[in-house]
């Protein structure tokens, strides 16, 4: 199969549309997700042919609903959430995290547990949701993936104004799982793929990895199922593949059995597909999750990674974010026992971060990074 130019995605999910033209839906698809993805399609075909004035006021407008959409699920995630807080703390933070199970959430929950921060870890819908509760102040802290936020501040105003990093912390890997019957992303024409929901990093990423492949809506059919989900539709044959963007290892996938292999495993990213994202300028580098990093896995597998980092309202107290920055350098050995992605955590790389990011980055947590000793 041929690789074809790719479209730069990430950028346009914000408004809470996308520019790309409806998909099929599969046998493990939500009917409601199909019709809602026919309907924003619609939307933007009629939006494309607008003035850009008008463009504009329709850009304002659906975040205005973005903001009351948001606010509503922020209200219910809240209550799900698990509150931790930490020892002498007179403050506990709302922290959007990602799905359970998922990394984002158990790096929250372990900033708690080390008496660095106190959070209400609440699930989220991912990496573009985060952003959003971020930029409408419905959460405090967030995790995102640093290629959707970056692209998100260089285009969005409010984002650029409201949201800000506090620490780059670790790379997540690509992780593709399917069927025993493939052994290459080029044979998934015609496969159903779930990407997860619309609101996270891994429908980004997903979307960008198949557009590279030449797979449009013609030659695939998605599903946008959270990965808790996906994992139980692949298990009963509803799909064929899950592209899950998180850091290994992941709960979700750590708790399979090593009977899972039997059936499933996690597909290589060639070399080719690679070249392909990185001519295009996508901040994606390979890497390898290693042999037995889940029971069902014997072999080292070949992926891409991504960074991510905590992101904070730019309304955030100096002291808060100075004090956070301070606490998990000083107790970065604790932090690995609770979980292994904080190895990745290095001061001469977030020194070099914040010089290249420096307009991104919280006026506190840069000033604290540039002195880190």
């Amino acid at each position: 199969m041929k690789f074809v130019k790719i479209i730069i995605l990430s950028a346009l999910f914000i408004s809470g549309t996308t520019v790309l033209p409806q998909t099929k839906t599969g046998e493990g698809s939500n009917t409601a997700t199909s019709s809602s993805s026919s309907e924003e399609n619609a939307k933007t075909t009629k939006d494309n042919t607008q003035a850009p004035a008008k463009q504009e006021q329709n850009q304002n407008n659906q975040e205005k609903q973005d903001t009351q959409d948001n606010q509503e699920q922020a209200n219910t995630l809240e209550k799900q959430g698990e509150s931790t807080t930490t020892e002498g703390s007179s403050k506990t933070y709302l922290m959007a995290t990602g799905f359970r199970g998922g990394t984002y959430h158990q790096i929250a929950k372990s900033l708690a547990k080390n008496n660095i921060l106190s959070v209400n870890a609440i699930p989220s819908g991912g990496s573009i949701q985060n952003i959003k509760m971020i930029r409408d102040h419905q959460a405090d802290f967030a995790i995102a993936q640093l290629d959707i936020l970056v692209n998100f501040a260089l285009r969005r105003d409010r984002i650029k104004k409201n949201v800000k990093i506090v620490l780059p912390i670790y790379r997540e890997e690509v992780h593709i799982i399917a069927r025993k019957n493939f052994y290459s992303l080029d044979e998934f024409e015609e496969a159903t793929i779930s990407i997860g929901p619309k609101s996270s990093g891994s429908y980004a990423t997903g979307r960008i990895l198949l557009n590279a492949l030449g797979l449009d809506e013609s030659l695939v059919y998605l599903d946008y199922s959270d990965p808790n989900y996906a994992l139980s539709l692949l298990k009963n044959k509803k799909i064929d593949a899950m592209i899950v963007v998180a850091g290994a290892p992941v709960q979700l996938f750590s708790k399979l059995k090593p009977s899972f292999g039997d059936r499933f495993k996690l597909l290589p990213v060639s070399q080719d597909l690679y070249k392909t994202l990185t001519g295009e300028r996508l901040p994606y580098v390979l890497t390898t999750i290693p042999a037995k990093t889940y029971a069902w896995q014997p072999k080292a597998v070949q992926t891409l990674a991504v960074g991510s980092a905590i992101i904070v309202r730019a309304d955030m107290d100096d002291s808060v974010v100075e004090k956070l920055i301070q606490d998990i350098f000083s107790r970065q050995a604790d932090l690995i026992k609770t979980h292994p992605k904080w190895k990745e955590l290095q001061k001469s790389a977030v020194k070099t971060f914040a010089t290249i990011y420096k307009h991104f980055l919280h006026p506190a947590a840069y000033r604290a990074l540039k002195n880190i000793q």
